[in-house]
């Protein structure tokens, strides 16, 4: 039987909350690179990949509704994709959009009060006091449960989480991550694990997992399950600070990555992955330090005719300008600059991982 590949990409660039809130910058253009590499490297078919993405053209037309990414759109993909998958298929879930952390609604007295991770759909609703309204949203954990519900044994699924809080998103028992850590950039909480290049941690992560929202169930568990995500490596969690448009992007990593290398092992991908993320946060750590310098000089114009100024990109120097005026941006700003965050790269499994077998997409 010949190996059947489907694939579920949501791709949601919008936060309604607040009228300061920026579309993800680039993230239509990296949901469209990825869709193009797992065409034309892996095999997927157009008729067997299903993209929801609030571009212009889906939410302006009626008659594409159903390709929006909301959150009714998300759940029902995630189950169709689930329910009719057989033993033996291979299942990718993209989770790209605006991610965040709300209060758990448990009434369960035996659970501790936590906060769970969950993907913005469009049309999450945003309550009086500024919160997303948890219902509205799409939990980690609901989609979670989603899979161990209905995912016949023998699929194989990857999921990719590419938002924000996603570091310990996918609750599945006994998930654990493989990591890569860079040793010139360690919190001193973190200095065990960092010691070492590689570290695969399964039951003593270095930021705990979290149980699942949901109740524990005696439903069969998938076997299959593997995420490749991010963590946020820095000295304070940016956890209240406002949705932005501009971060690291484990979409683009991806794509770099494996557009060099379409037949990596775990190991080589980390690696890959961990450098282009440190890339792409020295160029977020430059637009921020160019766009703190323009708003505090756009009146200066021996700045602006700066031979600074003028060697950038006209689009770039258009980015910073509307960057500038969004003020929402400004805490931001001043996290990236002070704290000079990174990321990095890991993947989850419920088994531990041969890191040098190859992975497959």
């Amino acid at each position: 039987m010949l190996l059947r590949k489907k694939a579920l990409l949501v791709c949601s660039q919008h936060a309604r909350k607040g009228k300061n809130t920026s579309p993800i910058r680039n993230l239509e253009k990296h949901c469209g690179d990825f869709e193009n590499l797992i065409t034309e490297k892996y095999g997927y078919k157009s008729e067997s990949t299903t993209v929801l993405l609030d571009s212009k053209r889906n939410m302006n037309n009626d008659r594409l509704a159903h390709l929006r990414p909301t959150r009714d759109n998300i759940i029902h993909e995630i189950s169709k994709l689930a329910k009719y998958a057989r033993s033996g298929d291979q299942l990718l879930i993209l989770l790209s959009g605006h991610g965040c952390r709300v209060p758990s609604q448990s009434t369960n007295a035996n659970q501790d009060e936590r906060v769970y991770e969950a993907l913005v759909p469009c049309d999450g609703k945003v309550t009086k006091d500024g919160s997303y309204a948890p219902k509205t949203l799409v939990s980690y954990d609901e989609i979670c449960e989603l899979l161990t519900r209905a995912l016949v044994k023998g699929a194989r699924v990857i999921v990719i989480l590419d938002t924000c809080h996603s570091g310990a998103a996918m609750a599945f028992p006994d998930f654990g991550y493989n990591r890569l850590h860079s040793p010139q950039k360690t919190d001193p909480q973190m200095k065990d694990a960092a010691g070492e290049k590689e570290h695969v941690v399964l039951g003593e992560d270095v930021q705990p997992l979290l149980p699942p929202y949901s109740e524990i169930r005696n439903d069969p568990i998938p076997q299959n399950v593997i995420s490749i995500s991010s963590f946020l490596i820095s000295y304070v969690d940016p956890v209240d600070l406002v949705e932005v448009a501009r971060g690291v992007s484990v979409t683009q990593a991806l794509v770099e990555a494996l557009g060099k290398d379409p037949q990596p092992t775990y190991r080589s991908l980390l690696e890959a992955m961990s450098r282009l993320l440190d890339e792409q946060a020295q160029e977020l750590a430059k637009f921020y330090y160019i766009r703190k310098k323009y708003r505090e000089r756009k009146g200066d114009l021996a700045f602006l005719m700066s031979s600074e100024v003028a060697s950038l990109k006209r689009s770039y120097y258009l980015s910073i300008v509307e960057s500038a005026e969004n003020k929402s941006e400004d805490e931001w700003e001043e996290f990236v600059l002070n704290c000079e965050p990174t990321w990095k790269p890991q993947i989850g499994s419920q088994n531990v991982l041969n890191l040098d077998d190859k992975f497959l997409l």
